[in-house]
């Protein structure tokens, strides 16, 4: 059944400046490595252990790519970064750390940074990264090849303490994996509200290694909450009108409808994150108020085109972790005909910051409106044995 639906506009802007942790070296022991295809199709997301174990395998193995701790997280254990690039690297750069590994790419290579498991319940980017990383790996350098255009750096697990608190069963009603973490950090902290305030160790990581990396792109992977629907994947995109008058329209106009028909044409149909204006989304759809406090909307204030993926808690664990590795995969092809336009528009916003008398700081809710075709189920309400009251059901067919 088709319903049209309508979406709303939401938008924040403010400011930080970011601080560097010191931390010390601790390496985890762990398994032999997944394959690719264990990776993307089992109903398994990697431990903390074996995360790192296998990006430090990645890394070993071929000199496009490197692992650096780049701070500690609050359980006292390091955050890590996979970097890939296309110009291998020098003995003196991987000492250095990822900023030095960036600098020795050209000007013209575009920087990619994604972030994993800051809900460690929500896996699947995880899995993706990782299966990325090693099919890219596993390519000899040749033109064309993703990393000549782009490089990318990944943290497999950011929050460190949560993914160690294993479990089954706190993500209720979601499709897999076996097992997973938990959605709070060490000190019981939402990571994804902490950033703009950093009161975790984790967030003064992340500030530190953002900054080193100046990403032109920011992508950070997740899996939804709530309603039912036939997408596997939905996102939220920054909000255009935040990021600027030049880069807001690059976004809105050229890069986010250039994501949507390549996911359709490469996985199947995606649609903006399912944040329903009522209790289901025939009453409508709220674009995300992703202010500061949320990853991409701390990133944003920096210029940086941000991403936040959202696959689809119903859909099975391999099915999630595919749509993700496909969000990824079009992305990247994307950048490689695009990339000197981001770089163009970047540089063009930060100089009219700079040159700017009066910046907007304080945003509201516009009742602005926009039609959305969006394939639905019809819901219903049914009692409910457990609850002894009703609750409210999708029939998927109809």
């Amino acid at each position: 059944m088709m319903h049209h639906f309508m979406t709303w506009g939401a938008i924040l802007i403010l400011a930080l400046a970011g601080c560097r942790p010191a931390h010390r070296s601790q390496t985890p022991t762990a398994s032999v490595p997944w394959s690719v295809d264990s990776l993307l199709h089992a109903n398994h997301t990697p431990t903390w252990e074996e995360a790192v174990d296998m990006a430090t395998a990645l890394a070993a193995s071929d000199a496009r790519a490197t692992l650096h701790e780049v701070g500690m997280s609050d359980v006292g254990r390091p955050i890590h970064a996979l970097v890939l690039t296309g110009q291998p690297a020098e003995a003196s750069a991987q000492r250095e750390g990822v900023n030095a590994r960036l600098k020795a790419q050209p000007d013209t290579v575009v920087r990619v940074l994604v972030n994993n498991a800051i809900h460690p319940g929500e896996p699947c980017g995880v899995n993706a990264s990782l299966a990325l990383a090693e099919a890219w790996l596993a390519q000899p350098d040749h033109e064309g090849h993703p990393l000549r255009s782009a490089s990318w750096v990944i943290v497999p697990q950011y929050n460190v303490g949560g993914a160690s608190r294993r479990n089954c069963c706190t993500r209720a009603n979601q499709n897999g994996p076996e097992a997973y973490g938990f959605r709070g950090n060490a000190a019981n902290l939402d990571l994804n509200r902490d950033f703009v305030k950093m009161d975790s160790r984790n967030a003064e990581a992340f500030v530190s290694l953002f900054h080193d990396v100046d990403p032109d792109v920011f992508v950070d992977t997740h899996t939804s909450n709530g309603a039912d629907y036939p997408y596997t994947m939905t996102l939220i995109a920054t909000q255009a009108d935040k990021a600027g008058p030049v880069l807001g329209p690059f976004l809105r106009d050229v890069m986010e409808p250039a994501l949507y028909a390549g996911m359709k044409e490469a996985h199947g149909p995606m649609v903006p994150y399912v944040y329903s204006l009522g209790e289901t989304p025939e009453e409508g759809i709220l674009s995300f108020l992703e202010t500061p406090r949320y990853s991409t909307g701390y990133t944003t204030l920096f210029g940086t085109l941000g991403f936040t993926t959202e696959a689809h808690m119903l859909k099975s664990f391999p099915a999630r972790v595919q749509a993700t590795h496909a969000f990824l995969e079009v992305l990247s092809t994307w950048i490689q005909n695009h990339g000197a336009e981001v770089k163009d528009v970047r540089r063009q916003e930060e100089m009219r910051i700079a040159q700017a008398q009066i910046l907007p700081v304080r945003w509201q809710l516009s009742d602005h409106r926009e039609p959305l075709s969006f394939t639905g189920y019809s819901a219903r309400r049914e009692w409910s044995a457990v609850t002894q009251g009703t609750r409210l059901k999708y029939d998927r067919s109809s």
